[in-house]
């Protein structure tokens, strides 16, 4: 019994690990790839887009915990924000910048 179970938590321990190098492999997108992104669009004119993609993209931990990156994401969204014409929402994303 204690074999067995033994066991099943190796193969977990395993599957695991399988998945995290397959992460790591693979380079899912990480904050940066999301500013370029929003970057391109902005560029394009697709405000809205850039708007809902950095929204999405502030709750992520990777920019939580760095402050360069969170600023970057509050003046791309004000840029955002102010070519589309909806000043309101900037003037609680400028206010978190100081």
């Amino acid at each position: 019994m204690f074999k067995k179970s033994l066991i099943k938590l190796l193969a977990c321990g395993l599957l695991t690990l399988a998945g995290i190098v397959t992460y790591a492999v693979v380079g899912l997108r990480g904050p940066e790839d999301t500013i370029r992104e929003a970057q391109v669009k902005l560029a394009a004119g697709q405000y809205a887009e850039v708007i809902s993609l950095l929204d999405q993209a502030e709750l992520g931990h990777s920019i939580q915990n760095n402050r360069l990156l969170k600023v970057e994401l509050w003046q791309l969204r004000k840029q955002a924000h102010y070519l589309l014409g909806t000043s309101v929402r900037c003037s609680t994303t400028a206010s978190r910048t100081t």
